[in-house]
């Protein structure tokens, strides 16, 4: 996911309107001269246990919707473990 992050970053800034765009992001939101310069490496930092950690401080399972489309009978077995599962 860092490498899609990343490489993401790079294709939208290949044109002049894509750097543009980044830069009045970076401005509206406050983000400094250097957001741009240090993106990139700001995403390859983040280890897998920072991302666990933040997800268990903020994402709260009992608020959480799950939504399946496809064949009943294909997923439905699978999704015995989910309760309050509306056909």
């Amino acid at each position: 996911m860092q490498n899609h992050l990343a490489g993401l970053f790079a294709i939208q800034n290949s044109s002049r309107a894509g750097i543009g765009s980044q830069l009045q992001l970076a401005n509206l939101h406050g983000l400094g001269a250097s957001y741009l310069t240090s993106y990139v490496d700001n995403v390859m930092k983040v280890t897998p246990n920072e991302v666990q950690t933040l997800a268990q401080r903020y994402v709260d399972p009992n608020r959480m919707t799950i939504v399946v489309v496809g064949d009943k009978a294909t997923v439905e077995q699978q999704l015995q473990p989910f309760q309050g599962v509306v056909p």
